[in-house]
């Protein structure tokens, strides 16, 4: 797996993670 293609994949998830985290 490539470097680039996982962060990508990290940064996609990111903003997800913080508004789910906000939502608790």
């Amino acid at each position: 797996m490539s470097y680039i293609l996982f962060l990508s994949f990290l940064f996609a998830l990111h903003p997800s993670l913080l508004v789910s985290r906000d939502c608790l």
